[in-house]
């Protein structure tokens, strides 16, 4: 904790509307903004120097970045939709009880936790040295990279009774596991130790790049393969440079 700096705590019942900053100064360490049975309509930046942490009854809408120099805790009664980055020091954790729709996630020494009834990556989710996962009750659609700054240890995708759509690549140091109640189908590269695919309908695969672990895929009906793939115990310690972003707090990465 920074010291001489205080915390920042927000109880409604109903709605709560930020018009302006909450913590930008970089002097609050804690911030903490509940609505028990509303939502937080969020319009500009939140910036802790430790964690924050938001529960609502209803919807989250974050319109300007999250930013904490531990932990974000998001708990949604409805929707989560975040329109700019959840950055978060150590771990990030987001769950809507409704749809959960992400532009940019990165946890910086944690787990990036996600779930939701279907769940939307529009943007980049990244966990530097620790795993992403991701459980919806519906579907998960992820139209941008996993674990693309190549320092995500295992990434998990499970959607319980629908379907996975993975548009950009999958990159993880350790297992690369998606498993869906319906398809599964991805159009960008898997790469990690261990890939598992297990679709309880139609599987639909581009390139899959396993090392030692190797790569099991199972489908409930139909098998696509429209990559190569290949179990090369090599091929992962020939990987780029890997920056370590752990330390940081800024919004560039």
């Amino acid at each position: 904790m920074t010291p001489n700096n205080g915390d920042v705590a927000l109880d409604a019942g109903g709605l709560i509307t930020q018009d302006a900053a909450i913590g930008g100064a970089n002097t609050t360490n804690n911030i903490a903004i509940t609505s028990r049975d509303g939502s937080l309509d969020s319009n500009n930046i939140i910036d802790a120097n430790d964690s924050v942490a938001i529960t609502t009854g209803q919807n989250v809408d974050l319109a300007s970045s999250v930013t904490a120099g531990t932990s974000i805790a998001l708990d949604a009664g409805g929707t989560v939709d975040a329109a700019a980055m959840l950055d978060g020091g150590t771990s990030v954790a987001v769950s809507g009880d409704d749809n959960v729709n992400l532009v940019d996630t990165i946890a910086r020494s944690g787990n990036a936790t996600i779930e939701g009834l279907n769940v939307t990556l529009a943007g980049p989710v990244n966990a530097i040295n620790n795993d992403i996962i991701v459980t919806a009750d519906n579907n998960i659609a992820s139209n941008a990279a996993l674990g693309g700054l190549n320092n995500t240890d295992n990434i998990t995708l499970r959607a319980n009774t629908g379907w996975v759509n993975a548009t950009d690549t999958i990159s993880a140091d350790g297992t690369a596991n998606v498993w869906a109640g319906q398809d599964i189908t991805t159009t960008g590269t898997v790469d990690a130790t261990t890939v598992l695919m297990n679709g309880g309908n139609d599987v639909a695969l581009a390139t899959i790049l396993a090392a030692a672990g190797g790569a099991d895929i199972d489908a409930g009906a139909a098998l696509t393969l429209n990559g190569d793939v290949d179990a090369n115990a090599g091929h992962r310690d020939n990987r780029r440079w890997r920056p370590d972003y752990s330390g940081c707090r800024d919004r560039q990465r």
